[in-house]
C-alpha cells in the first residue's frame, strides 16, 4: 500500500511584497515620482529619493504632504516610518512634494538652479491661487519676472497685449485701492489689458536678465 503524505495547505506569502511598497509623490510642475520604499522607510528616504531623482540639491527646502481623513493637508513626520504614519492618519498613499521653509530675505540662499526652479513652482502656485496675495502692481512686477523666466526676452513682434492677455496668469485675488478683487472678473472690468501692457512693459526692462537669476 503506497504511503501517501497528506500536507496542510497554507497561504503563500511573496516576501518582496510584504517588505516593500511603492508611493506616489505628484511633483510641483504636475509630474508624478513613484517611490519603492520600504516598510521601514522614513518620510526623509522618500524625500530624499524624489530629490535626488529631480537632481534638487537643497531639499531642506521642501517637504512632504499628503491629505488626511479630513481632507485637510498634513506634513509627513520625516524623521518617522512613513508608512505608519500614511496608514494612521492619511486618506489615501498620495504624497505632494511643496516648499516647507520660504526666505524671507531674498533667494539668494538658493545656490541651487533646480530648486530655485521648484521654489519658483510654488509661489508661482500661491500667488495663482490666492494663498498670497499682492496688489495690482506688485502681480505685475511677478507676473514679468515669471514671463523671463519661463520664457526668457519679451518678443515685440510676437508678444503682443492681444496675443499675451489669455496666456499670463493673475493671482485669484487682488488688493485693487484697498479693495480685493477678484482675478477672474479682470476682463470685465477692462482691468486684463491694462495689466497685460504693463507686464510687457516691465518684462521689456528684464531683456537679456539670465532666466536662472529670476
Amino acid at each position: 500500500m503506497p504511503f501517501k503524505l497528506k500536507l496542510k495547505k497554507t497561504r503563500q506569502y511573496n516576501v518582496a511584497s510584504k517588505s516593500l511598497f511603492v508611493i506616489s509623490v505628484e511633483l510641483l510642475d504636475g509630474g508624478v515620482a513613484d517611490c519603492t520604499l520600504s516598510v521601514d522607510s522614513t518620510g526623509q528616504e522618500c524625500l530624499d529619493n524624489v530629490c535626488q531623482r529631480q537632481a534638487i540639491n537643497q531639499s531642506d527646502f521642501f517637504g512632504l504632504r499628503y491629505i488626511n481623513r479630513s481632507q485637510q493637508p498634513r506634513w509627513v513626520q520625516l524623521e518617522r516610518p512613513l508608512k505608519r504614519q500614511l496608514e494612521k492618519y492619511a486618506s489615501s498613499h498620495q504624497l505632494y512634494l511643496r516648499v516647507m521653509y520660504y526666505v524671507i530675505s531674498g533667494t539668494s540662499l538658493i545656490t541651487d538652479e533646480v530648486t530655485r526652479y521648484h521654489y519658483f513652482l510654488q509661489l508661482k502656485n500661491d500667488l495663482v491661487e490666492g494663498r498670497i496675495i499682492c496688489d495690482c502692481q506688485q502681480a505685475v512686477v511677478l507676473a514679468s519676472y515669471s514671463r523671463q523666466a519661463e520664457y526668457g526676452n519679451h518678443d515685440r513682434e510676437r508678444h503682443t497685449v492681444e496675443y499675451l492677455k489669455n496666456l499670463l496668469t493673475f493671482p485669484k485675488q487682488m488688493l485693487d485701492g484697498g479693495q480685493i478683487i477678484d482675478g477672474s472678473t479682470l476682463a470685465e472690468t477692462g482691468r486684463l489689458e491694462w495689466l497685460t501692457e504693463a507686464v510687457i512693459q516691465h518684462h521689456m526692462a528684464l531683456h537679456n536678465m539670465s532666466q536662472v537669476s529670476c
